[in-house]
C-alpha cells in the first residue's frame, strides 16, 4: 500500500513538473510586455497616450499567427487594426525583439477590459499555442467615453463594429497587383530581372457550398479539414475576385515569378471574415516557399493557408496576396479559394442606417421604440386581460346553462 501511495505521489509530482517545464519553455520561447510590464498585470492607459508593445522571440521560432481577443468587441476590433506587430517578422537564428507603439484613439471606450494575445508558433517542426493574458483600464476622458465603455461592453459584436466604423471611418488600403520588392524577398531575383508576360483576372463569384466540399476533399490533414468544415457553418458568402500576374525571370531558364491577389468584398459589410487558400504542390511544395502580404495561419504545409479579418465595412475590399517562384507559369484554375463571413444582424443594420441617415433616423427609431413599449406594456396586457375576462364569462355561462 505504501509503495502504491509513493508511486501515485511521484506520478503527480512528475506531471506537475512537466506542466511547469512546458510553461517555462513557452515563456522562454515568446514573451510579451505591455508598457514595459509583464502579462497578467493591470495596465493603465489614457486617450491620446501611447500603447507600447514589446514581443521577444527566441531563436528559430516561427510565429504563424498573432490574434487579439477581448471581452469588449470594440476594443478588440481597434487593437486588431493597430497591433500588426508581425509585419516585419521573419524567422531568425538570433533572438528578436519586435516593438510597436500604438497611439490610443479618442474613440477607445473607457473602463476595465481583458485583452488576450493568442500566439501560434512553430519550434523544431512542432506547433505550439500560448495565450498572454492582459488586463487594461482605460481612464475615462469624458462622460461620453465612460458611457461608451459601458455600452460597448454590453453591445453585440456586430453592433459595436458598426458604431466603430462610423466613429473611425475605415478605408482599407488596396494591394498592388504588380510585383514589388517585398514580394520577392528571399527568392534570389530582383525587379530588374522580371519581365511581365501575362495577367489574368478570375471573374467575381460567391463561394458555393460545393466549393467548400471540394476544398475539404483536397485537404489532407485533420486540422485543415476541420477548419474548412467549420467555415461551412457560416452561411454568409462574400464576393471573391482573383488576379494572377506572371513574370519571366530574365537570364534564368524555366523561372517564373507569380503574384496572386485574392480580393474579398461584401455589398453589406461582413464580420468574422475567413479566407482559405488551397495551393497545390505543383505550384509550391510547402508554405515556406511563398511570400505573403499578410502572415496567414498555416493549416497544412502542402500548403493550405487561412487569413482572418474581423471587420470588412460596407463597399470595402480586402486584398490578400502571395508570391511564388515556379518553373512553369501558374495555372489559376488550380488554385481554390474558400471565403465565408458573418453578415451584420438586424440590430446592427438598423444602427448603421441610423448613423448613415443622421438624427432624423434616430427620431424614427425612437418613435418605433416607443411604439414597441406601448405594444409590449399596454396593448398586449390589455389584450390578455380581455381574453381572460371573456374566458371567465364563457365559463360562467356554461355553469349557468348546466344548472
Amino acid at each position: 500500500m505504501k509503495k502504491i501511495l509513493m508511486y501515485l505521489l511521484s506520478s503527480v509530482l512528475l506531471v506537475l513538473f512537466m506542466m511547469i517545464a512546458v510553461d517555462t519553455s513557452l515563456a522562454t520561447d515568446i514573451s510579451l510586455e505591455i508598457n514595459d510590464q509583464s502579462t497578467n498585470q493591470l495596465v493603465q492607459l489614457q486617450h491620446g497616450g501611447v500603447f507600447r508593445v514589446k514581443l521577444k522571440v527566441a531563436p528559430g521560432i516561427d510565429i504563424s499567427r498573432l490574434d487579439i481577443s477581448s471581452d469588449n468587441k470594440m476594443v478588440e476590433a481597434l487593437l486588431k487594426e493597430k497591433l500588426n506587430i508581425l509585419d516585419e517578422f521573419a524567422v531568425s537564428d538570433q533572438e528578436q525583439v519586435l516593438k510597436k507603439d500604438v497611439a490610443l484613439p479618442s474613440t477607445l471606450p473607457a473602463g476595465k477590459f481583458f485583452v488576450n494575445v493568442n500566439i501560434n508558433y512553430v519550434k523544431n517542426g512542432k506547433s505550439f499555442f500560448v495565450k498572454q493574458k492582459n488586463r487594461f483600464i482605460v481612464v475615462p476622458k469624458s462622460i461620453s467615453s465612460r458611457l461608451m465603455g459601458f455600452a460597448s461592453k454590453h453591445l453585440p459584436g456586430d453592433v459595436a463594429l458598426e458604431i466603430l466604423n462610423v466613429l473611425e471611418p475605415k478605408k482599407i488600403k488596396r494591394l498592388n497587383k504588380e510585383v514589388e520588392e517585398k514580394d520577392i524577398k528571399g527568392m534570389g531575383v530582383t525587379l530588374n530581372q522580371l519581365q511581365k508576360i501575362k495577367e489574368m483576372t478570375v471573374e467575381e463569384k460567391i463561394i458555393k457550398q460545393d466549393t467548400i466540399e471540394t476544398a475539404v476533399n483536397k485537404a489532407m490533414s485533420t486540422r485543415a479539414k476541420e477548419a474548412i468544415q467549420a467555415m461551412a457553418k457560416k452561411k454568409s458568402r462574400p464576393i471573391v475576385k482573383k488576379s494572377v500576374s506572371i513574370y519571366k525571370v530574365k537570364g534564368q531558364e524555366k523561372s517564373y515569378i507569380n503574384k496572386i491577389v485574392v480580393s474579398v468584398t461584401s455589398d453589406n459589410g461582413m464580420n468574422s471574415l475567413e479566407l482559405v487558400e488551397i495551393i497545390p504542390k505543383s505550384v509550391a511544395e510547402s508554405a515556406g516557399l511563398l511570400v505573403f502580404s499578410e502572415r496567414p495561419l498555416i493549416l497544412e504545409s502542402d500548403p493550405i493557408v487561412k487569413w482572418s479579418f474581423n471587420n470588412l465595412p460596407k463597399d470595402e475590399t480586402k486584398d490578400f496576396s502571395y508570391t511564388v517562384k515556379t518553373t512553369e507559369p501558374v495555372d489559376e484554375t488550380q488554385l481554390t479559394s474558400v471565403a465565408v463571413g458573418k453578415n451584420p444582424g438586424l440590430t446592427a443594420r438598423l444602427v448603421r442606417w441610423e448613423l448613415e441617415k443622421g438624427m432624423s433616423a434616430w427620431i424614427v427609431t425612437g418613435i418605433i421604440f416607443l411604439l414597441l413599449i406601448v405594444v409590449v406594456f399596454i396593448v398586449l396586457p390589455v389584450a390578455l386581460f380581455k381574453k381572460r375576462r371573456l374566458k371567465r364569462l364563457s365559463l360562467k355561462e356554461e355553469k349557468i346553462q348546466k344548472k
